[in-house]
């Protein structure tokens, strides 16, 4: 359908139902879906562009935020394209959300680069979880992170980097923010592919036995493949205290692939139905592989954070939308509308009330029932368009109100005051208010027209600004 786009400082608030269909991306100051978005539920939207806890990538869901990708059994994802060129010489890093009962097996694989063969990997090892980076074809350089039982069915964040360091291979494992081991060895840092193999793909979760054992499941969310070593500072940062944590913002290394999972458009995988996102810059989406019936690949409402953002997204800008925008709810925003007043005066130069849904003007003494409205919201006169069949010469232009108790507009004083010269017939002028014209909820409000001149037929149009979001 279209794009919705960010730019200003307007707050807009949709109801339930909320669908644009498409792709979406973002830039510094602005939200941009081309489509794909789809929210659930009411949602605000603000901020300058960082959006703290949610990114529009391909597709934006409000309501259902943080989910995880649960995996059981054999099967495991793997990236349809390779990930990394040549011997993967140069440091890399892993960062993800982990979630796991207890140890399963010791042939049960966390992630593997490569191959089945490779040993660059995290696999379960005893009551650990154990990194493997290859220093050259004989030497491996390890660490590990006492896992089980203690972190059984909890949400941890985890990275394994890999570096290298003048002839040495370095690598760190790091829990919740902290890093907890290191190894080093001798030898260049590179993804080793044993036998000739070629495959250089990034691989998730499953068995190398193929045990085929379907109970058996894993939960991972914003699984991320850095192109870089991430330091303690980087991984602090990630884990930002354990709350969500936009990954875009984070920009030192390239995102070679990036699962988080966030999509709407499948929530169930099997060998047939594989087509999972990655918000990566290499390696295809996922494909699901060796699935057998009655294993579980599913996007799952599981998430790792305790105090997620809600129903809520917050965007502080205005939001331009090329094409058709579908609200299945209410739709509340800083609406504004615009009035038209006529009337004519050819007999002196005196102020006069303008009539709301009438024609005619009135003395600014009496009463003033056709001269005033209510405020069915907080919000403020935008401006007033006036055009004349006479010249006015300099004239002034007030907005008028009272509040509850008062019967008619206060004419002693004005909440703004505003001076044009209408130096020519039929021409239009522009009356320009400031935010001094802001009114609440429930103030009666008018208009007096002040000019030099006796005229002819006058035609305005005043464009007020209703906050129906407060």
């Amino acid at each position: 359908m279209g794009k919705i786009r960010n730019m200003g400082t307007a707050t807009m608030r949709f109801g339930e139902g909320v669908i644009v269909t498409g792709s979406a991306s973002n830039d510094t100051h602005s939200l941009v879906v081309d489509g794909g978005a789809k929210v659930t539920n009411n949602f605000t939207v603000s901020g300058d562009g960082g959006f703290d806890n949610t990114y529009v990538d391909d597709e934006l869901v409000v309501g259902t935020v943080y989910n995880s990708l649960r995996v059981s059994g054999s099967a495991f994802l793997s990236s349809s394209n390779d990930v990394y060129s040549g011997d993967g010489s140069g440091d890399y890093s892993v960062s993800f959300w982990y979630k796991s009962a207890d140890d399963v097996d010791e042939n049960r694989i966390i992630f593997t680069l490569a191959n089945t063969n490779a040993r660059s990997t995290v696999r379960e090892k005893g009551d650990t979880l154990q990194f493997l980076a290859s220093a050259d074809d004989n030497s491996t350089c390890v660490s590990s992170l006492n896992y089980y039982p203690s972190e059984a069915g909890n949400w941890n964040f985890l990275t394994f980097v890999s570096k290298q360091n003048g002839v040495n291979l370095e690598t760190t494992a790091s829990l919740n923010g902290t890093i907890t081991d290191s190894d080093s060895s001798a030898g260049k840092t590179a993804i080793i592919n044993y036998a000739g193999q070629t495959v250089r793909k990034l691989q998730i979760a499953g068995f190398t036995s193929d045990p085929d054992t379907i109970g058996n499941e894993m939960f991972i969310r914003d699984f991320i493949l850095w192109d870089g070593s991430l330091s303690a500072d980087d991984i602090t940062t990630l884990y930002n205290s354990g709350n969500p944590y936009n990954f875009r913002n984070f920009t030192t290394y390239d995102k070679i692939a990036w699962l988080k999972p966030d999509q709407i458009n499948a929530t169930s995988f099997d060998g047939s139905s594989s087509s999972i996102i990655n918000h990566g810059s290499a390696g295809g989406i996922f494909e699901v592989v060796d699935y057998n019936a009655g294993e579980v690949v599913e996007v799952n409402a599981d998430a790792p954070f305790t105090d997620p953002t809600g129903n809520s997204l917050t965007v502080a800008i205005d939001a331009l939308v090329h094409g058709d925008l579908v609200v299945s709810g209410s739709l509340y925003a800083k609406q504004r509308q615009a009035f038209t007043h006529k009337y004519t005066k050819t007999d002196n130069t005196d102020e006069a009330l303008v009539r709301f849904n009438a024609a005619g003007s009135n003395a600014t003494g009496g009463d003033h029932t056709n001269n005033r409205f209510v405020a069915p919201t907080d919000g403020k006169l935008i401006s007033v368009i006036l055009r004349s069949t006479s010249v006015m010469g300099s004239t002034v232009m007030r907005l008028l109100t009272n509040t509850d108790g008062n019967a008619n507009l206060e004419t002693g004083s004005a909440l703004d005051s505003v001076t044009v010269n209408v130096s020519s017939a039929n021409t239009a002028f522009v009356f320009v208010f400031s935010d001094a014209a802001s009114y609440n909820t429930g103030d009666i409000l008018g208009i007096a027209v002040n000019p030099t001149s006796a005229h002819g037929n006058v035609d305005l149009t005043s464009v007020w600004e209703f906050d129906w979001v407060g």
